[in-house]
Parts: structure tokens; C-alpha cells; sequence
């Protein structure tokens, strides 16, 4: 969808690391072109071959829209 004319949007987020190696994620979005919120997390485990996460995003307004994600990530030496 468009608006027609450019406009901010706005996020924010927090990540912290436990011992290096499980980054905890949380934020917050909003979206003024539909103007819905959502709040997003996730979590995962980083090693120095690989990385897998696990993340999600809800629609504060509507509990149906939701996004769950996992990812993996492998390094080249």
C-alpha cells in the first residue's frame, strides 16, 4: 500500500547477548501506512560455524496476525 507521500515509521528494539552466544531480541513497530503495532522478539544461538534464530512479530490490535520466523545461518572460515 502507498500513501502518496513519504512519511517515518517508526522502531524500536533491544538486544542483549547471553555469554556471547544467545542474543534475546525484543521491539516494538508501527506501521502508518495500516496503521497497526506490533511487538517483536526473538531469540537464538550463535556459534562460530553457524547461527540459528528464532524470531516473531504480532499485531497488538489483532491477535490472528502474527509472523513466526527461523532462520539459519552457516560462516565460511
Amino acid at each position: 500500500e502507498t500513501l502518496g507521500y513519504t512519511q517515518a515509521q517508526y522502531n524500536v528494539g533491544l538486544e542483549y547477548a547471553i555469554a556471547g552466544r544467545i542474543p534475546f531480541r525484543v521491539g516494538y513497530q508501527t506501521d502508518r501506512i495500516t496503521d497497526n503495532q506490533y511487538i517483536t522478539g526473538g531469540l537464538g544461538y550463535v556459534s562460530r560455524a553457524a547461527a540459528a534464530d528464532f524470531g516473531f512479530r504480532q499485531n497488538l490490535d489483532n491477535k490472528d496476525d502474527n509472523i513466526f520466523s527461523f532462520n539459519l545461518r552457516f560462516f565460511i572460515p
